[in-house]
């Protein structure tokens, strides 16, 4: 029978303490239901988890975002809109190929036209491949919007990036982008007077702002580890406490 367990009950059959459970809530390694104030968890859940069992992986969502199974994508998320919110600068999280993890957060109106155009959002992808491939270093998209990255490491393996900007780190050609503005029109279809207005409103960081932003990367990157590294240390645990419930009593 599949009974309704409470927050305390697997706490201890997990052996971790309340705060990691609800983080395992929050990131999606624990499915529980909320009644009134309190937190229950179907017992199901719990077993899988002893057994070292992960969420069944999801399809490719509507934004575009391929999460990898292993990625607490709820996690990382927030940590990124809460850096594009105090920063006003946009940003995604893409795996090591490139692809999207995160929905982009972005500063301005500029992005958004672009990734709502089937072209214009490949072109994006593309750029974001391109960004994931030098990671740590700036790197320009195809709209001409500049990037800031670091890479998100796991059991010493690049598993991600963080990308940071959608703005332009150095005030550009009036003439090129100018072009580049026709061109991207006339490739993506995407409304002219939207598409030059939201390319007017793209921040211009200044070199006082750049050296504010410089170091945020690596540091959004550094609390991604954190949770991954967390992550990784309570499956290992639970996959030893499986193998523990499994062995045969010795005569």
């Amino acid at each position: 029978m599949d009974e309704l367990l409470t927050a305390r009950q697997v706490q201890e059959l997990l052996k971790v303490d309340r705060i990691t459970i609800y983080r395992m809530v929050q990131d999606g390694r624990l499915k529980g239901i909320k009644i009134g104030q309190q937190w229950r968890f179907h017992s199901q859940e719990v077993e899988r988890l002893l057994n070292g069992k992960t969420s069944t992986p999801t399809a490719e969502s509507s934004n575009g975002s391929t999460a990898p199974q292993s990625m607490p994508t709820d996690c990382i998320q927030t940590i990124q809109n809460l850096l594009s919110e105090i920063a006003q600068i946009g940003a995604i999280v893409v795996d090591a190929q490139g692809n999207p993890i995160t929905t982009p957060t972005p500063p301005c109106t500029l992005c958004p036209l672009l990734l709502a155009s089937p072209t214009g959002q490949e072109a994006c992808r593309a750029s974001w491949r391109a960004a994931a491939q030098t990671p740590g270093e700036p790197s320009t998209c195809h709209a001409g919007l500049d990037y800031l990255s670091a890479p998100i490491y796991e059991n010493g393996q690049m598993v991600a990036v963080f990308l940071v900007g959608q703005v332009y780190l150095h005030t550009p050609n009036v003439h090129e982008t100018g072009n580049r503005i026709q061109r991207l029109i006339a490739l993506h279809n995407v409304n002219a007077r939207a598409l030059i207005d939201a390319a007017n409103c793209t921040p211009i960081f200044d070199e006082t702002q750049l050296a504010q932003i410089q170091s945020w990367p690596a540091k959004a990157a550094s609390a991604v580890e954190a949770i991954l590294s967390e992550r990784s240390g309570l499956i290992q645990r639970l996959q030893r406490i499986a193998q523990m419930s499994r062995l045969e009593p010795q005569d």
